[in-house]
């Protein structure tokens, strides 16, 4: 999706909970799922015979949990910790 039809099709409030939700624990972005798999599979090509292949999960910037069914109210408290921290780095 491009940013053009982003901005016309999610509003603030949507795109805020989705950030938020990129940010729990153990929820990885699309682009980050995508990338370790692309180094994953570079990765197992090169590796030695015999050794033990590698997955996605181990090129993730963060460690890797399940979180189990996110609630509305930790979606809430994370969408407002990171609107708290936008509104910090704006200039009034």
């Amino acid at each position: 999706m491009s940013v053009a039809r982003a901005q016309r099709e999610i509003d603030s409030a949507e795109f805020t909970e989705w950030v938020a939700r990129d940010q729990l624990p153990g929820i990885h972005s699309r682009t980050e799922a995508l990338v370790g798999l692309l180094a994953a599979v570079i990765a197992n090509v090169n590796r030695k015979p015999g050794t033990k292949p590698y997955v996605p999960e181990d090129f993730f910037a963060r460690e890797v949990v399940d979180p189990g069914p996110i609630t509305n109210d930790q979606m809430m408290a994370a969408a407002l910790l990171f609107q708290a921290k936008a509104n910090a780095g704006l200039k009034h």
